[in-house]
């Protein structure tokens, strides 16, 4: 009979055990993530001329004193130059925050460039070189990923391709004269001979529910190969569909709090806490909550703080005036699940209850004049407005969509309604259910 009982107990426990695992999301970060600067930025990285087999370190436009550095260099090149890549996550006494560089062969038909991965100034006892393009082939790139010498999962990777100067002369020019002025204590190789710095320090993956998919990364915002530092990188969200993340907009990204219990964010109106984030940023796991009263909102039944929004058109409008009226107030966006079925059916709640509700949307848009366009052609009966990270933290709403009902006198009723629903909930009401 014992025995018969602690096998019933030892299910029961298995059962419980595999049921808290479901309800777990183990998500793997399995590729580079492209930020909002990403295919925007121009950092050049420059190349000197090694001489006498010797660098100098980096300093910033000759402000402090540079010192001369012995480096061991591989045999058997026509030319040597030197550069920097920033990195944190590899000690450097005399480059803080650097990695150093050695490109070979700089103007022959194959340049080949070395990573001193130990920053010990030695050049032959890292990982074979890479082949780097010739300058004027802007065609070709080199991925590089610098690790931590702690952990070398720990990374962030480096895109390397040569600027286009065709039909640039006069910026050319100026580059040219920018470095031989500030930089005179060392032998300039020439702008051409430099590469378009492109940083990858995000990790991104893709959180696959039964019923919808988003994706999410990890970015190492100091750039040590660390993801998971708290109040430094942070948790960046976008749609499936999507190939950049915006680390700038605070409905998509976060600051990784200090407070576990404030690692939370929301995506297509449900609400997620992460349990755990790798350190290397290789994987996260999280978990959905189903209780909205663990989401940190505004009170149901209080009063929610009036604000100020500008509308399409720019003029400057107060919720206080829409005190008499139900507000639907809806954040979306051209890219957000649903967006064109979603303000359809604003179009219908301001149709069909015009006497009763007031709907804002607010849209978010890359550029101010995007919104006077969608405004201009789309005839609108709603209100369109520009997105603002002040109004999105008084209202505590979190990701794209989201939606907040508001009672008359801006009483707090509900977070979270789709369109439809909430098209749904009037029409039910309406009909006296």
């Amino acid at each position: 009979m014992k025995n018969v009982i602690y096998c019933i107990l030892a299910l029961f426990i298995n059962n419980c055990v595999y049921a808290q695992s479901n309800d777990l999301i183990y998500v793997k970060l399995d590729s580079w993530a492209k930020d909002e600067r990403f295919d925007k930025t121009q950092i050049i990285t420059p190349f000197y001329f090694v001489q006498n087999d010797t660098i100098k370190t980096l300093d910033f436009e000759s402000m402090r004193e540079s010192k001369k550095i012995r480096i061991t260099k591989p045999d058997g090149f026509k030319s040597y130059a030197y550069g920097y890549l920033f990195f944190n996550g590899i000690p450097n006494e005399q480059n803080p925050g650097y990695v150093n560089m050695l490109m070979v062969d700089i103007a022959e038909r194959v340049p080949k460039l070395f990573i001193d991965r130990n920053n010990n100034y030695n050049f032959t006892d890292d990982e074979p070189s890479v082949n780097v393009p010739m300058p004027f082939n802007r065609k070709e790139s080199v991925l590089l990923e610098l690790n931590r010498l702690d952990n070398v999962n720990a990374s962030i990777a480096v895109l390397l391709s040569r600027m286009d100067y065709s039909n640039k002369y006069s910026y050319k020019n100026l580059l040219n004269e920018y470095y031989e002025l500030y930089y005179k204590d060392r032998k300039f190789c020439g702008i051409e001979y430099g590469f378009r710095e492109q940083r990858y320090t995000a990790r991104q993956g893709i959180v696959r529910l039964s019923d919808d998919s988003f994706r999410i990364a990890l970015q190492d915002i100091n750039s040590n190969g660390l993801y998971n530092e708290p109040e430094m990188d942070k948790i960046i969200t976008a749609n499936y569909p999507d190939t950049v993340f915006d680390s700038k907009d605070e409905l998509r990204a976060q600051l990784i709090s200090k407070e576990k219990q404030e690692w939370r964010f929301e995506k297509n109106g449900r609400l997620f806490e992460i349990v755990h984030i790798d350190a290397a940023g290789m994987y996260l796991t999280l978990r959905e909550i189903k209780d909205e009263a663990m989401g940190n909102k505004l009170a149901i039944g209080k009063k929610a703080p009036n604000f100020a929004y500008i509308d399409w058109q720019g003029k400057r409008n107060k919720l206080r005036k829409l005190i008499k009226y139900n507000v639907f107030i809806y954040y979306t966006g051209p890219y957000a699940k649903n967006f064109s079925a979603d303000t359809a059916t604003l179009r219908t709640i301001s149709n069909e209850f015009k006497d009763c509700v007031k709907v804002i949307g607010f849209i978010d848009v890359n550029k101010s004049y995007e919104l006077k366009i969608f405004g201009t052609y789309s005839d609108l009966n709603w209100i369109a407005a520009y997105k603002n990270k002040y109004i999105t933290q008084k209202l505590r709403v979190r990701g794209i969509p989201s939606s907040l009902w508001l009672g008359k006198r801006r009483k707090v009723k509900q977070y979270n309604l789709t369109p439809q629903q909430f098209l749904d909930t009037l029409r039910n009401i309406e009909r006296g259910g």
